[in-house]
Order: C-alpha cells, then sequence, then structure tokens
C-alpha cells in the first residue's frame, strides 16, 4: 500500500463519533492545562499541581494493575513467544546480577545532585503526610505528622516521590531505603531492555549487547547509586518499549490502554519526557487505526489524562524556560553538543583516572553504528525491507527531548551534575553502538562455520562482553574515588556533615 493511500485510511478510520471525540478531548487536555495561566488563571493551575497528582497517581497505579491482572496468562504466552534462547536468558541475568553486585559494593551509594534529591524527598514527605504534591522547604514534625511552615510548588515532575510515597508505609518513612531501592533497579533496567530489544529486533546478541553496553557506562552506575530519576527514566523507557511490542502484536484496547498509562507514567520523569511520546505514537497509529473502533480513542484520552501532572508542572512553570530558568539560556545546541562531545572524550588523567564518569571508546562506537544505521537503513529500503530506516526514525522522534534539554538546559556537561542528562541518550547510543559490534560477531561466525553460526556468534558475543566488562570494572579504583561529580561542594558539605554525626553521641539535632 502506497503512503498516500495509508494516510487516508488512518485519518478515514479516525472519522467516526468515538474517534472523533476521544481526540477532541486529548487535544483538550493538554491544550485547556497550559492555555490557564494564560487567561489569569494561574492560581487554579498551581492548586490542581498541588493536590491532584496524587489522586491520579493512585488511579493511574490500580488501573494498571487491573490491567495487568487481566491480561497476565496472555502476557505469559507472549513473553514465552519472545524470549531467546536459554544461553542468552541466562547469560542476560548473569551480567546484570554481576554489574549491579560491582556496583553495589564500589559505589558508595550519596547524594549526587543534592538540590535535585532533597526536592523529590521533600515532595515524597509532603504527598506521605498531608496529601500534596509540594515541596516542604520548611516544617517540623509533630505528633506524628508533618507541619509545613514554607512550601512551594515543584518545579520537578513528581513520579519518582509517588514511588517513594508507595514505599514509604512498608520500609519507613525516612526514606533510607532509597539507595537500595534505586540500585535494584539496575539489574531490573538491564533485563528489561534485553527483553524489549529482543522483541522488536529478534536479534538476542545485539538485545544483550546493547543492554550490557548501557549498563556498563560509569555514569549510568552512579547514578542508579543516587537517589536521582534518571534511573527510573532508564527503567521506564525499557518497560514502554517492551510494553509497546506486546500491545503492537495484540492490538487490543486493553493492551493499548496498558501501554497508555506505563507512556503517562513515563512522562513523570523528566519535563521534556513528554516530546518522546511522539515516537511511540506515531508508530502506533498504524496499529490502532487500522479500523474504526476504540483503540484510538481509549490510548490518546487515557495518555492525556494521566500525563496531567507533568502537564499541570509545565504549565505553572512555563515562564521558566524549562531549565533554563531566569537565565533563558537557549540557543546553545550545538556550541553544547560540541562541548559534550570534548567532556565525554577527555583524556587520563596523568594517574591513569577518569576525568569524567563517561568511557572514550562508547562515544566512538556510537558514531561507527550511526554510521551503520544509515548505511542499513538506505541500503536495505532500496531492497524492500525498511526495519533500520523504521528504527531510525523512531530514535530521530524519540530524541527530539534530547534536543530539547540541550537547547534549555543551563550549561553543558562541564557542569558535573548536568552530566546526568546523558542517561537520556545513552540507551539510544548503546542500542547503535552495539549494532556494528553484534553484525560482526554473526558475520565471522557465518564465515567460520555457517551450520555452527548461532554456537559461534553466542561465545563471540560472550568474549565480546568479557571484553567490555572488564573494560569498565578495571576503573574499581575511580570508582572508589566517587569520580561523578568530586567536584560539588553541596554532596562534599553533606558527605562531610554525615561523617561528623556519626562520631557524635546520638540526639536530636537540626
Amino acid at each position: 500500500m502506497k503512503l498516500k493511500d495509508s494516510i487516508s485510511l488512518i485519518l478515514k478510520n479516525l472519522l467516526h463519533p468515538a474517534g472523533i471525540a476521544g481526540l477532541v478531548i486529548a487535544l483538550a487536555i493538554p491544550f485547556l492545562v497550559y492555555l490557564g495561566p494564560n487567561v489569569g488563571h494561574k492560581e487554579t493551575i498551581r492548586q490542581l499541581d498541588l493536590y491532584l497528582p496524587l489522586p491520579l497517581f493512585a488511579v493511574q497505579l490500580i488501573a494498571a494493575i487491573v490491567l495487568f491482572c487481566l491480561l497476565n496468562k496472555d502476557f505469559r504466552e507472549w513473553i514465552k513467544g519472545i524470549l531467546p534462547e536459554k544461553a542468552f536468558s541466562i547469560c542476560a541475568v548473569t551480567f546484570a546480577v554481576a554489574i549491579a553486585i560491582f556496583a553495589g559494593t564500589q559505589i558508595e551509594a550519596r547524594h549526587r545532585v543534592q538540590s535535585d534529591e532533597s526536592v523529590f524527598m521533600s515532595v515524597a514527605q509532603n504527598m506521605y503526610y498531608n496529601q500534596e504534591s509540594g515541596t516542604c522547604n520548611q516544617g517540623y514534625f509533630e505528633n506524628g505528622g508533618l507541619n509545613c511552615v514554607g512550601k512551594s510548588n515543584s518545579f520537578k515532575t513528581k513520579g519518582l516521590s509517588f514511588l517513594y510515597f508507595l514505599g514509604m508505609p512498608l520500609f519507613g518513612s525516612n526514606l533510607h531505603w532509597i539507595f537500595n531501592a534505586e540500585l535494584l533497579l539496575l539489574p531490573l533496567s538491564f533485563l528489561l531492555m534485553f527483553l524489549a530489544i529482543v522483541a522488536w529486533t529478534r536479534q538476542p546478541l545485539l538485545a544483550f549487547l546493547a543492554s550490557l553496553l548501557t549498563a556498563l557506562q560509569p555514569t549510568v552506575m552512579f547514578q542508579f547509586r543516587a537517589m536521582s530519576v534518571e534511573p527510573l527514566y532508564i527503567f521506564l523507557s525499557a518497560l514502554s518499549l517492551l510494553i509497546f511490542k506486546w500491545a503492537y502484536d495484540r492490538n487490543t484496547i486493553k493492551h493499548w490502554a496498558l501501554l497508555a498509562l506505563s507512556l503517562a507514567f513515563f512522562a513523570q520523569t523528566r519535563q521534556e519526557t513528554a516530546f518522546c511520546l511522539l515516537a511511540f505514537i506515531f508508530f502506533a497509529l498504524p496499529k490502532i487505526l487500522d479500523k474504526k473502533d476504540y483503540k484510538a480513542p481509549t490510548f490518546f484520552v487515557t495518555l492525556s489524562l494521566f500525563s496531567v501532572p507533568a502537564l499541570l508542572t509545565i504549565s505553572y512553570f512555563q515562564g521558566f524556560g524549562f531549565q533554563g530558568g531566569e537565565y533563558e539560556a537557549h540557543g546553545h545546541f550545538f556550541e553544547d553538543l560540541a562541548k559534550n562531545w570534548t567532556e565525554m572524550t577527555l583524556p587520563l588523567k596523568q594517574n591513569g583516572e577518569l576525568e569524567n564518569p563517561f568511557l572514550t571508546y562508547f562515544n566512538y562506537l556510537f558514531v561507527i553504528g550511526a554510521i551503520y544505521l544509515v548505511f542499513r537503513a538506505v541500503y536495505d529500503a532500496r531492497k524492500g525491507d525498511k526495519f533500520y530506516l523504521w528504527t531510525l526514525l523512531f530514535l530521530c522522534l524519540y530524541h527530539i527531548q534530547t534536543y530539547m534539554i540541550l537547547e534549555n538546559v543551563s550549561g553543558d556537561f562541564s557542569i558535573q551534575i548536568n552530566q546526568r542528562y546523558s542517561l537520556v541518550m545513552l540507551p539510544s547510543m548503546a542500542f547503535v553502538g552495539a549494532l556494528p559490534v553484534a553484525h560482526m560477531v554473526k558475520f565471522f561466525a557465518e564465515s567460520i562455520d555457517k551450520n555452527n553460526m548461532a554456537k559461534i556468534s553466542f561465545v563471540g558475543g560472550l568474549i565480546v562482553a568479557l571484553l567490555f566488562t572488564g573494560w569498565t570494572f578495571h576503573y574499581k579504583q575511580d570508582f572508589n574515588n566517587n569520580i561523578m561529580y568530586n567536584r560539588n561542594h553541596l554532596t562534599i558539605e553533606e558527605y562531610e556533615i554525615l561523617n561528623w554525626l556519626k562520631e557524635q553521641p546520638e540526639a536530636d539535632r537540626l
């Protein structure tokens, strides 16, 4: 079917009462939320930003649990169909656990971005004690409650704080358990990314190497030992990709509704994440609009409604210029891109220590992979196979958010705390970098022995994986020395105060 005919069919299948109503409602929600402050209703948006997220998150969680329970049997059947041979699955689990153990034993659990992490914890405390989604800037605990005498709306999205809120009744309201929870996300993110790439590509070696390359980056491991939102971003990105493939294959209302709930919560990780939803929506259209039914309106309305907490935050702070703050730090995209490349490829210090928590080979591997992906996309498309062309298009749409981050943040990676933004890009960079490596291993395996190509590919991939892992692990001392944000005065100050407190007798202190 020609592209023109496909677009015509999609539009035709949208033009029915439910489809039109769903589209209007889905577009009206973000439009009205963003319009509010511009027509004299900024206080309304502020109040909604404080009191609506928590109940909406609760409804979203319950809806997701109910839907998954209804689809549980279907999921088990589907996941069995996409699982690769046991050798790759065992390998993925083994390396995921090994990396988590390395990170847990070699990297000290501590704050990396003091101000942001304090906001997430403060909002969680306010949710728990006062059912509000604002930041408790000043307050005191009294009679089992938290009395906030100074509070404000939170500029940060509230998804991570909601998860902290959920854990507080079980693990304690002091939030000391968060470091362990974030570390647990590391192997889970590895395995979800592995499954998602396997599901979409049916290339287990590629999936394994891409997941491994992501988890082995020092900046990734450091963030999974902190209280930042980036680990949740990687986790939800991989989860959404996996559910997307499940919904794409099964193509029912329930599956698309579950994906919409997942994507809506994914949007609660960073303000800019809302932009990457375009990639999912674009590629979902041919499926949800393959006939005149309720799939499209259900997907659109669910996604729009449960994205409201992030939309409220964006709307209330719209004059703040995203991360640019009062300085409106825009218009430096290419300049920052060049500086970031420099920071991510700096040579070692004279003592052999990493200057920044980035591995130079990873960046050059990404460049080689990007050239290879473009070549494969064009070459295969001419032969009628458009898989890599669609892959390239998905990545380009997905990373509109990367442009938004680099365009709007106040500075580049030479400012250490900005280095965490790289986690938005690193999984995709790892996938692109793993492409030529996986295909090269497969090519050599085929040239050695066609009949035993699968076994030889597995062994070759395992050797490559051990080399990548060994290269990261040999920087053990760098991890011990906290090379991430080691010039961040706030985290150093906190670290020194905590060490001093350990030497003092127990007492209530301010």
